[in-house]
């Protein structure tokens, strides 16, 4: 990495149990080094606000671990990148359903990133 730069370390899918890389545990024992990371909490429910998910984001909060504000929600759209190829802004809003809602899910959650990188 550059100077100045931050490394974020992003642990996703609160759904399945998620292996962090130990390297980086590894190098900061080693070299006595911080890398910054935050969680991002995805395939979250955009409508609906189960306790599960809250329940664990409160606890990361209590060991102060930082989660970022924004949260890639389940959205179509994701998995049509997969299906048609190419970027959610070439995706076919007639083909995909709430494409303006996943773009607008994925800048906010950029932007997030940007603002704390």
């Amino acid at each position: 990495m550059g100077r100045g730069r931050k490394n974020i370390t992003v642990v996703a899918d609160i759904s399945e149990s998620t292996v962090i890389d130990e390297g980086d545990a590894v190098a900061e024992k080693a070299f006595h080094k911080n890398t910054p990371f935050a969680v991002l909490f995805s395939r979250t429910n955009g409508a609906l606000k189960p306790r599960t998910p809250a329940h664990i984001q409160a606890e990361f909060e209590k060991h102060g671990i930082r989660a970022f504000m924004t949260q890639v929600h389940e959205r179509e759209a994701y998995r049509a990148i997969f299906s048609f190829g190419g970027r959610l802004e070439t995706l076919d809003s007639t083909q995909v359903g709430n494409l303006d809602k996943a773009i607008t899910n994925v800048r906010e959650f950029a932007a997030e990133v940007a603002a704390n990188g």
